[in-house]
């Protein structure tokens, strides 16, 4: 239905039309569920909402008790996981160019790291497709990143999960990242503060880094010498 009536007003208006691009947001909601890869939801869902900035906020206010039922404490005290859907919302929330969106992602994802509700593993994958497109620069993960474990303390562990998580599939990346350096350094900090170590996957890749860039030298000998 949303993918038709998409279409219809795509046909009688021009492509700017606000009204066609939420319609078609609808359509790939509802799609949600099909055999799309996250990769190519990830990619078209960034590509209308970096079309236009304004559209990100206009849906995170009029749909966010929709989106979050879980917000609602009062009325949802059984607190639920998060779907799928609302992990891709809060992940392009997060790497939004509009700091009061990416300061709801950052509020929601802590109530939900708080109750449980956060597939971490799968959120990090969400956030490193949407890298991909290249529609979000890479500085926006890690201060949206440093916001969130500053933000408390019981978000360390969650923090620390998401950049592990997240760190071969940087690696994995065409391009090195410009604010690496500053997300490794926050690593480092919660490996400290846990008193962990790299495990041998990422210490090969730390080492690589160090060969191909003398700024990182610095910060991946703190890791590697943890």
């Amino acid at each position: 239905y949303y993918l038709k009536k998409s279409i219809s007003i795509f046909k009688n208006s021009p492509l700017k039309n606000k009204l066609a691009r939420a319609y078609y947001l609808q359509s790939i909601v509802y799609q949600m569920q099909s055999d799309f890869s996250n990769q190519l939801k990830c990619a078209l869902l960034a590509q209308e909402f970096s079309a236009d900035p304004t559209l990100m906020p206009e849906f995170f206010s009029k749909h966010l008790t929709v989106l979050f039922p879980q917000h609602d404490a009062h009325q949802y005290p059984q607190r639920h996981p998060l779907n799928a859907y609302q992990e891709l919302i809060l992940a392009l929330g997060l790497l939004h160019q509009d700091k009061t969106v990416r300061f709801a992602s950052i509020h929601l994802l802590t109530e939900a790291i708080q109750y449980g509700c956060l597939h971490l593993h799968y959120f990090t994958e969400l956030c490193i497709h949407l890298l991909q497109t290249h529609a979000f620069p890479f500085s926006r993960l890690t201060d949206s990143l440093q916001e969130l474990q500053q933000r408390c303390d019981s978000n360390n562990d969650a923090v620390l999960q998401i950049m592990s998580h997240s760190l071969p599939r940087i690696a994995q990346l065409s391009e090195r990242p410009k604010q690496l350096k500053k997300y490794l350094e926050i690593y480092y900090a919660l490996l400290h503060h846990f008193q962990q170590r790299a495990d041998s996957n990422m210490l090969n890749i730390l080492q690589q880094w160090r060969t191909e860039s003398s700024s990182l030298n610095s910060i991946v000998n703190k890791i590697v010498a943890r």
